[in-house]
């Protein structure tokens, strides 16, 4: 497999996320619901993730805390996290993102700066979804309709078009034809295959 084909499986490992822990103000899926699962993924599959933080800054900041405002030192800066196929390290995807936290002690900003950011990458690289709710009351009828409407749009053809390549392709793997009798897990299969739908359409407009 090439690196965007594994990045796939390693997306297939999570395909949703409880929020089950309070911070403040809100709650948040922990790094430890996220982390092993993609971790022993990454490990199967050979995968790298490094992170290189470029253009850091702290700089001395105002926060209430318990009804005082108190000095934090805010820790903010650009991090690029770079995928590398261990079995051809020439193989590599490299994304920019933003990292920011606000602590007394400047470690423990530099600290949470990098763990949010590593936390918040990788649910939005993979497109997990999160909520505070069962992970069975994932809405999977939204989800489906939105990526197919965006990869209608990406492969220029009608929404009609575009899904009955998609139902078409369903029939032929798994013999269903409607998309809401699709489990949670051959959903988010057929939402990891759309790009190959976009591809194949615009492959056959340009030959």
């Amino acid at each position: 497999m090439n690196l965007f084909q594994k990045l796939v499986e390693i997306r297939k490992a999570v395909p949703y996320l409880q929020k089950n822990q309070d911070g403040y103000k809100f709650k948040y899926a922990s790094a430890i619901a996220l982390l092993p699962p993609i971790k022993a993924k990454m490990d199967e599959l050979q995968v790298l993730l490094c992170p290189e933080i470029t253009e850091p800054s702290i700089k001395e900041i105002q926060m209430e805390e318990k009804g005082n405002m108190k000095a934090f030192q805010r820790i903010a800066g650009k991090i690029n996290f770079t995928w590398i196929n261990a079995e051809n390290p020439d193989e590599k995807l490299t994304v920019p993102f933003f990292m920011c936290a606000a602590q007394k002690d400047p470690a423990r900003a530099y600290g949470s700066a990098l763990t949010y950011a590593e936390r918040y990458f990788l649910l939005k690289f993979f497109n997990i979804p999160t909520g505070s709710d069962d992970p069975d009351h994932f809405n999977k009828k939204t989800e489906l309709e939105n990526e197919i409407y965006n990869g209608a749009e990406q492969a220029g053809i009608s929404l009609n078009q575009f899904k009955s390549r998609i139902v078409h392709w369903c029939g032929q793997k798994w013999r269903i034809n409607d998309l809401n009798r699709l489990s949670n897990e051959q959903a988010f299969d057929l939402i990891a295959n759309i790009p190959n739908f976009v591809k194949a359409v615009k492959d056959a407009k340009s030959s």
